[in-house]
């Protein structure tokens, strides 16, 4: 088993439902563990007028990397996310985006899979829930704390933690 450390988030749609249904999804296919908050955040690297909602997952699973990816895109996918941004734009408005942040302390670089998340230290919407739920991990590729990331971290935009629940799920 491994520790992994997931970032879901979004901005269309009902956002808290579309973390929620995202949540049930995740733990149809590994154990959550623990729950961020819920941040929310302006779009990063791109304008849109919908904020989004993030949260940090903390998840156990037999799964290797591989097929934790194929998983979460296949969630992306049966929830309705498109890959399609606007013409000369990296990123664009979603109803959902899961991302791998960390894979225990493994450090993969290939042309499907980045571990850690290379954009991590560019987002302080991924390192603030990841300090609530994990504030001793250690980034394996640069061997920096949580805080120190954040403290190295240019993000300036936008973000506070919600009142919502953490875990938006619940079992029968």
């Amino acid at each position: 088993m491994s520790d992994v450390f997931l970032s879901i988030g979004g901005n269309l749609g009902n956002r808290l439902e579309n973390l929620a249904q995202c949540q049930q999804k995740l733990d149809e296919q590994l154990t959550i563990q623990t729950f961020s908050p819920v941040y929310e955040s302006e779009a990063w690297g791109f304008d849109h007028p919908k904020d989004f909602y993030n949260q940090v997952l903390k998840c156990e699973t037999e799964l290797t990397p591989a097929s934790l990816l194929k998983v979460c895109n296949a969630i992306e996918k049966a929830m309705g996310r498109q890959r399609k941004p606007k013409s000369g734009q990296k990123y664009s408005g979603r109803i959902i985006d899961i991302d791998i942040v960390f894979y225990g302390d493994q450090i993969i670089q290939n042309n499907d899979l980045s571990i850690p998340h290379p954009g991590l230290y560019k987002r302080l919407f991924v390192l603030l829930p990841m300090r609530d739920i994990a504030p001793e991990f250690t980034d394996p590729a640069s061997g920096k704390t949580i805080d120190q990331l954040i403290f190295m971290c240019p993000d300036d935009s936008f973000i506070r933690k919600t009142d919502h629940p953490s875990k938006l799920i619940t079992h029968g």
